[in-house]
């Protein structure tokens, strides 16, 4: 998808486009009207309304790199180009929505890269065509990975997930959080770099359209801190946040959908997310309730291939930014 076209793709899919602000913007003409007839909306909150790749993102590429360079040196690291677009390939099945996962992932291609004399890009391929319990499972093949490593595992016994953490949380959010002290001392933590990337008035719009907006996010809420909390508190009833992790996001995902449609008695919800991730949730609740899957774009690592990714995907809509919605729904 690196050398997409996106005009062509769009075309070629059968979208109708427009050209905004952020980029390009298009849509499947049939699902306009169902857009319009529309009164439930929910949000993906990572990537979609809230932009995390100064974050999530660096969390992740430091974690890596950090554990990298300790397992096969520093010489044998990957660029970091090459990480972020591992980051986009992992992501892109659907499995790597949890971003322990994916610096796991990282990390044991770095290691496989060097073990076997492959590149960097053979090993992401070869671990994005399994599952999660295979990749995990793989972590005893490599004694150094799975001794300093210690993933899957938990905070703050797990290698990987408490240096993430460290970096993600900094000092002081760290201790609180688990009562220890940081392996890696960082201040402050890049939590505070999250940027709300919907506008104030686009919300409020939203607001008076539809009869409830939510949220569904794999986030903890340990991390509602900052902007992500204002940006809950300024525009979203708390009966319609939903947060937590589970390990198939998208399966619980699929049942919160389904939840606010019989709390609403909505039988259509339009559901704007960004990721695969988001986009099996929709398509894994659509038995139960009629479900328009909007795709955002413009906060993506590579927002030209994440476009191109989603129309090859049918999203019904793709939008550069959330401030595009009301120019779709009304």
């Amino acid at each position: 998808m690196n050398g997409c076209n996106l005009e062509c793709t769009l075309r070629d899919g059968g979208y109708s486009m427009f050209a905004s602000w952020a980029g390009l913007a298009a849509y499947k003409p049939d699902v306009l009207g169902l857009l319009r007839n529309s009164r439930i909306l929910v949000f993906d909150l990572d990537g979609t309304i809230l932009d995390v790749r100064g974050s999530y993102t660096e969390a992740t590429l430091s974690t890596a790199r950090y554990l990298s360079a300790k397992i096969v040196g520093y010489s044998n690291i990957p660029t970091r180009d090459a990480m972020l677009d591992a980051i986009l390939t992992l992501k892109e099945t659907g499995n790597y929505n949890n971003d322990w996962d994916t610096t796991y992932a990282l990390t044991l291609a770095s290691v496989i890269s060097t073990d076997e004399d492959i590149s960097f890009d053979e090993s992401i391929t070869q671990l994005a065509s399994l599952g999660l319990e295979d990749v995990y499972s793989m972590r005893h093949n490599f004694t150094s990975l799975d001794e300093i490593v210690r993933y899957p595992g938990s905070p703050p016994s797990s290698m990987l997930q408490s240096i993430f953490d460290s970096i993600y949380y900094g000092d002081d959010l760290y201790r609180s959080i688990y009562s220890v002290e940081p392996p890696l001392r960082f201040h402050p933590g890049l939590i505070y770099e999250e940027e709300i990337a919907v506008s104030e008035q686009t919300l409020k719009f939203l607001g008076s359209l539809m009869d409830h907006l939510g949220v569904i996010s794999g986030r903890p809420e340990r991390a509602l801190i900052g902007p992500s909390r204002r940006l809950l508190e300024g525009g979203f009833k708390r009966e319609f946040v939903f947060m937590g992790s589970t390990k198939r996001p998208w399966k619980m995902g699929s049942k919160l959908l389904l939840t606010i449609s019989e709390r609403t008695e909505a039988d259509r919800i339009v559901y704007i997310g960004d990721s695969a991730e988001d986009l099996m949730l929709s398509r894994a609740a659509e038995d139960g309730v009629d479900i328009v899957f909007i795709g955002i774009y413009g906060l993506s690592l590579r927002p030209l291939r994440t476009a191109c990714w989603l129309a090859s995907e049918n999203a019904d809509v793709i939008l550069p930014s959330a401030d595009l919605l009301p120019l779709i729904l009304s």
